[in-house]
């Protein structure tokens, strides 16, 4: 479509589909619509924690997130999410007008590589200095709230995402008194290439949100030996009223693989 060359905000409304979808067939795939998980990496990872975040029956609506509008009762409630290299804050993922790295990656090889090209104009069709709402919204940092769901984050110390910026929205889910546990890994190694290390880390986590026992229920500190360090917080635990199987929605987000130009998902109509 000519008229809208960019599908934002379609994607999460994409996202919003596939959780309703899911809900409204809880009863076929044997599950609580009450205990869905959302799982996302990369571009992923941003969809996840923005619907995260604002709900399944929240309305996209651009400008200046209202943190009193975003909490809405719904019956497909997501219990937890789990962000693999989430790009969490977009205006400082820009090159700068004269072109380059933008200053957000400090030199990092990786982070350069990617993100000196257009990327996220090319997602949101236009600047941060054009539009400056849009970028807002298309940045889950901005929307954490005390209801934003369990998280758990993954990040790598020298890799594509710049640590500083997840870092900085773990801590903005800290201040907001949301269970989380951020695990940091040494090297470049960017979503899925991690998976060996992540994978059963970020399913006790979930598990535990759910009363299954396992990692950051508690907000305990520990440390991976080898692999990274995690760091836990925790807010009171949601109740577990359900005997039905709980679910990863791992399929409704886009789970990117690093790569030039692949790093924010560009869907053209």
């Amino acid at each position: 479509d000519d008229a809208d060359p960019t599908a934002w905000p379609d994607e999460v409304e994409d996202v919003k589909t596939a959780v309703r979808f899911v809900a409204d067939n809880a009863q076929r795939f044997g599950i609580d619509p009450a205990q869905m998980m959302l799982m996302g990496g990369s571009a992923g990872a941003n969809l996840s924690a923005l619907f995260g975040s604002l709900g399944p029956d929240r309305v996209f609506i651009s400008g200046s997130p209202d943190p009193s509008t975003i909490s809405v009762a719904s019956p497909a409630r997501i219990r937890g999410v789990a962000l693999w290299s989430p790009p969490v804050d977009l205006a400082p993922l820009v090159p700068p007008d004269g072109g380059g790295a933008p200053s957000e990656c400090d030199g990092d090889p990786a982070c350069a590589y990617i993100w000196s090209a257009p990327v996220i104009e090319k997602y949101l069709n236009c600047t941060p200095n054009e539009c400056p709402e849009t970028y807002r919204d298309a940045s889950p940092t901005n929307w954490v709230t005390s209801d934003t769901p369990p998280t758990y984050v993954v990040n790598s110390k020298e890799e594509v995402v710049p640590l500083d910026q997840v870092e900085a929205y773990v801590s903005k889910l800290q201040d907001a008194g949301v269970t989380h546990d951020l695990l940091v890994l040494d090297g470049d190694r960017h979503s899925i290439e991690y998976s060996d290390d992540a994978w059963q880390p970020t399913v006790e986590f979930l598990s535990a949100q759910l009363g299954g026992g396992g990692a950051g229920s508690r907000g305990d500190t520990t440390t991976s030996t080898g692999v990274g360090e995690v760091e836990s917080a925790a807010a009171p635990a949601a109740d577990d009223d359900s005997s039905f199987p709980w679910v990863a929605v791992a399929a409704v987000v886009v789970v990117v693989v690093a790569g030039a130009g692949a790093i924010v998902a560009v869907r053209r109509r």
